[in-house]
């Protein structure tokens, strides 16, 4: 009896180690499956962005993203609780943006626009905080890379890097209606720039008579420069 136990116990004990053994190897695969998911996912953004570039265009990452999406969810549902972690695909993602972002700054052509005003524009400034992008203007203060798009107008820029604040200012020869194009200044950043990061504020504005005057500005198009 006593060594029929012992080999009931001997037997179970395997039956443990094997099982556990197994719950090892497929927490390994998991996470292998994941490393690769993630590897096919920064590489998809990467020609995703170099497509785009040599286009002129910006990239759309919406099928890389349901791609990985639908890659973790199979993983997780494969292996089920042997995934040491689960549902962290939204976190390995933001990460993997940030590292395929920063492989080589590109210089782009923000296109500054007034899309509407309540009169014709006599005289315009504004400043752009482009603070909550990941970049800069190319050039220094007086000497920004910025293109004035109204013929014939006097036209001051500056660019303010330490405070990460653009400033320019138009006097056309003769009134403007909008819409108008009214600049395109060249910003370096790494990845493509957020429009909604730029943010514009109108400091003057006024009629032929010096009569102020509501305008909107935006950024009107971001293309590869």
């Amino acid at each position: 009896m006593k060594h029929a136990r012992l080999a009931s116990l001997s037997f179970s004990a395997a039956l443990l180690f094997a099982g556990a053994a197994g719950a090892a190897d497929d927490a390994t695969r998991c996470d292998a499956s994941k490393l690769k998911a993630a590897g096919k996912y920064a590489n998809c953004r990467l020609k995703t962005e170099a497509a785009a570039l040599l286009k002129g265009i910006a990239p759309d990452y919406s099928v890389c993203e349901s791609k990985f999406s639908n890659a973790y969810v199979a993983i997780e549902e494969d292996y089920g609780d042997a995934c040491p972690l689960g549902g962290e695909s939204s976190e390995v993602a933001e990460v993997l943006n940030t590292c395929t972002a920063t492989v080589s700054p590109t210089d782009y052509d923000v296109t500054f626009s007034m899309t509407s005003a309540s009169g014709q524009m006599g005289a315009l400034q504004f400043e752009v905080d482009y603070s909550s992008n990941t970049g800069e203007f190319v050039g220094d203060e007086l000497e920004v890379q910025c293109t004035n798009l109204i013929s014939g107008a006097l036209f001051a820029k500056h660019d303010y890097e330490a405070d990460e604040e653009l400033v320019l200012g138009f006097i056309p020869n003769e009134p403007k209606s909008a819409p108008l194009h009214l600049a395109s200044c060249v910003f370096r950043s790494i990845g493509y720039p957020d429009p909604d990061g730029f943010l514009i504020n109108v400091t003057d504005a006024t009629n032929a008579g010096g009569f102020p005057i509501n305008v909107v500005v935006e950024v009107f198009a971001i293309s590869p420069h």
